[in-house]
């Protein structure tokens, strides 16, 4: 009866109960029906993403000289969330490709040198640019609670002051250029000039990032 559930059984585990051949690994193979489940599931989802974002910057509302200006905080909250995603969508394409010359009778248009161009750039991906774009969702809440609280300071009139617009910038285009600092991962035998030089920009842009995010937080009672 078990066997005709759970498929056969290898060996028991240390409380005596068998465990199944498969792992849960297997139900995630290239083809499989859960990984086709999964991939129309990002598909749709960053479909989605795409959508409201573009609702959002069509939606604004209209005067007599046009569009109105949406306000900095909310730009860039949905500048973060499209890096985000963006990055996400093509770590998920780059594996995606790297599984399917793995399933089997499959043909890959991609030899040579192409295979270990794919696996680098995976690795840019998944944790250079990843690790960069973990802070989008962070400073998504920090950039819409200022706004927030300086629209519940004005009764719904005012904004943040300028200087921390300009702070909500910095610390927006900080985070892009951290996503794309360590490119010299990339570029094959990269020398030490260009490693330090990338280096440096991702250390400058974590600390614009860090200091930018001490001076929203520190003061958060103007309004202009």
């Amino acid at each position: 009866m078990g066997s005709a559930l759970f498929g056969p059984r290898d060996r028991e585990d240390s409380q005596g109960y068998p465990r199944p051949m498969r792992s849960v690994s297997t139900l995630y193979q290239a083809g499989s029906p859960m990984d086709i489940l999964r991939s129309i599931s990002v598909v749709v989802i960053h479909i989605s993403v795409g959508l409201i974002l573009v609702g959002l910057y069509v939606g604004r509302p209209r005067g007599p000289d046009g569009y109105e200006r949406m306000p900095v905080p909310l730009q860039c909250t949905m500048g973060l969330t499209a890096l985000y995603f963006l990055v996400h969508l093509a770590l998920w394409a780059v594996r995606n490709m790297q599984r399917s010359k793995t399933m089997p009778g499959s043909v890959s248009p991609i030899h040579g040198g192409r295979d270990g161009d794919l696996s680098v750039l995976e690795v840019f991906l998944g944790v250079r640019a990843k690790e960069a774009v973990a802070f989008c969702p962070m400073f998504c809440i920090l950039f819409l609670s200022t706004l927030m609280r300086s629209l519940q300071i004005s009764g719904n009139k005012g904004a943040p002051p300028q200087w921390s617009q300009n702070l909500t910038l910095i610390a927006t285009w900080s985070i892009v250029f951290l996503t794309l600092a360590r490119v010299d991962v990339l570029i094959p035998r990269a020398n030490r000039a260009i490693t330090a030089l990338c280096t440096a920009t991702q250390y400058i842009c974590l600390l614009l990032l860090y200091l930018s995010a001490i001076a929203i937080v520190a003061d958060r009672k103007s309004v202009v």
